[in-house]
């Protein structure tokens, strides 16, 4: 049991200040809104690493594809089948997020 997290005792707690119905219910309203406030704090900090990742990912990719383009062959490691995938994933990504920004622009 994770220390302070015994809900008997602090219900005794709350019981032994002698609050009226109404500051036990704000209590217990206030600690709900904290726990969601949390919550939604941890999942925030989720999505933040998330996007970060799927950024590094998409650099890396984007890198990779310049590399092959610039570079002699003899330094390339990626088939000519894989560079073709690769370019067709960042240049249908670039063309599907313009056209997602202009659709939503006319909407």
């Amino acid at each position: 049991m994770l220390p302070g997290s015994d809900t008997g005792l602090k219900e005794a707690n709350l019981l032994g200040k002698n609050l009226t119905e109404e500051e036990i219910a704000s209590a217990a309203a206030n600690s709900e809104h904290n726990r969601t406030e949390k919550f939604r704090d941890h999942f925030e900090h989720i999505a933040i690493c998330g996007l970060w990742l799927v950024a590094a990912l998409v650099l890396a990719a984007a890198l990779a594809w310049f590399w092959h383009l610039i570079t002699p062959e003899s330094w390339h490691w990626l088939t000519a089948d894989a560079v073709g995938k690769l370019q067709n994933l960042l240049t249908g990504g670039i063309f599907a997020t313009l056209a997602a920004g202009h659709l939503k622009k006319r909407m």
